[in-house]
């Protein structure tokens, strides 16, 4: 049975009309502009926004408790491999089970690799010939894809899906970072069509501003309980791309 994200207002407070919704593509534009007008680098941003993944997941394991991380190879991946070392360095036991090899990594997500290979932290590749999990992880953290992803999902990923769906079903909490993989941020929806495979959330930490697929009735059934974590993102640039959220009675806190 798929279980609920516990005790959600934990670590959060109610997210008031202060709140901001950033669409994919103005959440491109938010590192772009914190690099280029405050020399705000990406690593920085991508550090706070791992520490505020592993923090939601401590609320709700305990140490020794397992955790199986599965990372993409872009931005999503690197946050939660990043995250992986914060959990590693608070005593959970933490499998990484990356999407695709890891000379797909990019630049991020190859620095971050590294440094939880040289951590002795257990790193495989996933594949459809194996279990997802060698050993049965009380969480599931989803970074394989997040808001940039504009296409379906290939055979091997929707594999993957499906592998950590029938976990989840089986009573495994995930906890999604930004959004969960196969969402399309701006409609909540899957990509593509609609009406492909989406790794269903007990939770989901997204960063610095809700996304508008995260308010819409489907968005919500995928991502579960939403929390929207300050990842140091300068206000002048949420104000200057952002919507102000009105307050429509949905799930979200903000950690």
């Amino acid at each position: 049975m798929r279980r609920p994200w516990p005790n959600p207002g934990m670590s959060a407070c109610a997210l008031g009309l202060d709140g901001y919704v950033l669409t994919s593509a103005q959440s491109r534009e938010v590192d772009r502009l914190a690099l280029e007008e405050f020399g705000l680098p990406t690593l920085v941003l991508m550090e706070n926004a791992a520490r505020g993944v592993a923090h939601a997941a401590l609320d709700v394991i305990g140490r020794g408790e397992r955790v199986l991380v599965l990372a993409g190879p872009g931005n999503n991946g690197a946050d939660a491999l990043a995250a992986t070392r914060h959990l590693h360095n608070a005593g959970v036991s933490v499998e990484v089970v990356l999407a695709y090899p890891p000379a797909l990594c990019k630049t991020d997500c190859a620095l971050h690799l590294r440094v939880v290979q040289r951590m002795g932290i257990p790193v495989r590749t996933w594949s459809r010939h194996e279990p997802l999990a060698s050993v049965a992880p009380h969480v599931i953290i989803d970074g394989v894809f997040g808001t940039g992803l504009a296409r379906t999902l290939d055979e091997s990923t929707l594999a993957l899906v499906h592998a950590a769906n029938v976990l989840g079903d089986a009573g495994v909490l995930t906890l999604a970072i930004d959004v969960p993989t196969g969402m399309n941020a701006d409609t909540g929806r899957s990509v593509g069509d609609g009406n492909g495979a989406v790794l269903r959330a007990a939770a989901t930490v997204t960063f610095a501003a809700l996304k508008p697929g995260l308010l819409t009735a489907d968005g919500q059934k995928l991502a579960g309980v939403v929390i929207v974590a300050d990842i140091g993102v300068p206000r002048r640039i949420l104000e200057q791309l952002g919507v102000r959220l009105q307050d429509n009675g949905a799930d979200v806190s903000r950690g």
